[in-house]
């Protein structure tokens, strides 16, 4: 794809938005503890978080789809989200910090449906599929604010990364004008088919494969950190490895697509983070800890570019924007009831068995989309042509 004023445009705006992320994500959960929150309390917080998002990230979605409005959410979804890391920054009483939440998480996620729509339709204008090459700058972008992140928070405070995350929001959005203004909208919806049944299979799949997910997230990282006596700097490390390998991985991702198949793609995926969570819950060191950062970027290089792309082919114009927020929602349900299940096998049978429960989840998961895809009679997992 060429490399022109508006692709840099398009992946500035991904490394800016998922560097505001990147400002907050990583301590939010610690603030929230240090201004007097309980464990329970954030618990139940973020329980409300998800619910929310779980009935109103559709709804909107599905209103930008109606609308073709989706330059115009997104605009109005990351101003709101810049004011709600704003308050989160400036205000100092524990319960309207939580509440700031809320909306920063809400608005954070819908705003990021609406834009991955959008880079899918701007990419459709120059014949390509490869949005692996505007999502690597989005890693890029996560990776060198969580290290910025970390001096600033140790010198200034977390207050204040969150007011910076809020203008670093607020300059994605200079970064926009590549992007269509209106989408096709609901008019085109009455000329069209039914929705392709293959989505059912693919959101199925998503939620498996954050059920399976729930037994790493997490626990991992506390296995280096007290497991294995690695201390939070050998964290750090394992997370920073994952994150730089995702980057080329992504860069090359569009030519697997290209000649394998965006299925293929994530079935590759699922085979490696299954063997790297059965690999890490037979791990005795930290170095070997930190050999398995490979695989797992690798994998998640594919798993977290090849559903998008997928569910942008099996979908129509007035649909894309609501399959991704149900691909994202029902992606955080997974998570949501893995992660009570996870916490129970922990205490049960610790670490080393969670992971390979997760492990055998994440098989499962990969027999249910090759053997899905193959039934549906979609040949070597290259479904172009469904639905449309």
């Amino acid at each position: 794809m060429q490399r022109d004023r508006e692709y840099w445009m398009v992946a500035g705006g991904y490394a800016l938005i998922f560097g505001a992320m990147a400002l907050v994500e990583p301590y939010l959960v610690p603030h929230l503890l240090g201004l007097g929150l309980s464990g329970t309390e954030i618990g139940n917080l973020m329980a409300v978080v998800n619910l929310i998002g779980l009935l109103f990230i559709p709804l909107a979605s599905s209103a930008a789809d109606r609308s073709g409005r989706h330059r115009r959410i997104t605009v109005w979804s990351t101003l709101l989200q810049a004011v709600a890391a704003l308050a989160m920054g400036l205000l100092t009483v524990p319960l309207l910090v939580g509440a700031a939440v809320i909306p920063y998480r809400y608005f954070a996620g819908l705003g990021m449906t609406t834009r991955n729509r959008l880079a899918l339709a701007w990419l459709q204008t120059r014949n390509s599929r490869d949005y692996g090459s505007l999502r690597l700058w989005g890693s890029l972008g996560f990776a060198g604010c969580v290290v910025v992140g970390g001096v600033v928070a140790q010198r200034a405070g977390v207050p204040l990364l969150f007011v910076v995350s809020a203008a670093v929001a607020l300059a994605s959005l200079t970064l926009l004008r590549p992007f269509a203004a209106q989408l096709p909208t609901q008019e085109q919806r009455k000329r069209e088919g039914r929705p392709s049944p293959v989505l059912v299979l693919l959101l199925l799949v998503i939620i498996l494969m954050s059920l399976s997910r729930a037994a790493y997230n997490g626990w991992a990282q506390d296995f280096i950190q007290t497991g294995l006596g690695g201390g939070q700097s050998a964290v750090g490390l394992y997370m920073a490895l994952v994150a730089l390998i995702e980057v080329p991985v992504m860069a090359y991702e569009h030519h697997l697509v290209q000649r394998w198949g965006s299925g293929t793609t994530w079935a590759l995926g699922l085979i490696l983070v299954a063997g790297a969570f059965w690999l890490f819950s037979l791990v005795q060191t930290v170095p070997q800890a930190l050999l398995l950062a490979v695989p797992m970027g690798v994998s998640q290089g594919f798993t977290i570019v090849a559903p998008v792309v997928l569910i942008g082919q099996v979908s129509r114009p007035h649909n894309t924007t609501l399959n991704l927020a149900l691909a994202g929602v029902l992606g955080n349900l997974g998570t949501l009831i893995g992660s009570p299940i996870a916490g129970r096998l922990f205490d049960a049978y610790g670490v080393r068995t969670l992971l390979q429960v997760g492990a055998l989840g994440m098989f499962l998961t990969l027999i249910v989309l090759v053997g899905g895809l193959r039934l549906a009679g979609l040949g070597a997992l290259r479904p172009e042509g469904a639905g449309r």
